[in-house]
């Protein structure tokens, strides 16, 4: 009986730290291992933003509801003004962000 009521704790607990069964993120190395492809912050939308690692749907939202309130990002450290993003998620994404005008941007 203690076992089953251990199991289920360990598994309650897995669960809730979103380390198993959760939708698949990328991994810190790509957010588009296939493509490699980089995420324009200034141009995604949600579901764009979520392929960076660290960001998931509320980060990502509220990344776009900065960049409508307060004008684009100059730089990936910008990102540090989106609550929920700090020094580490920021140094997370900024391999993979570009932060340039489409019309600046060489990749």
């Amino acid at each position: 009986m203690w076992v089953a009521v251990l199991v289920v704790v360990a598994l309650a607990v897995v669960f809730w730290t979103g380390s198993f069964g959760r939708e698949a993120r990328p991994s810190a190395d790509s957010p588009s291992a296939s493509t490699g492809e980089r995420v324009r912050v200034n141009a995604a939308d949600v579901a764009r933003l979520r392929l960076l690692p660290e960001i998931g749907p509320g980060r990502a939202a509220r990344i776009v509801e900065h960049r409508q309130t307060h004008g684009a990002f100059a730089s990936p450290a910008d990102l540090e003004a989106v609550p929920g993003i700090g020094p580490a998620i920021r140094a997370a994404v900024e391999p993979w962000v570009v932060t340039k005008p489409p019309e600046q941007a060489t990749e």
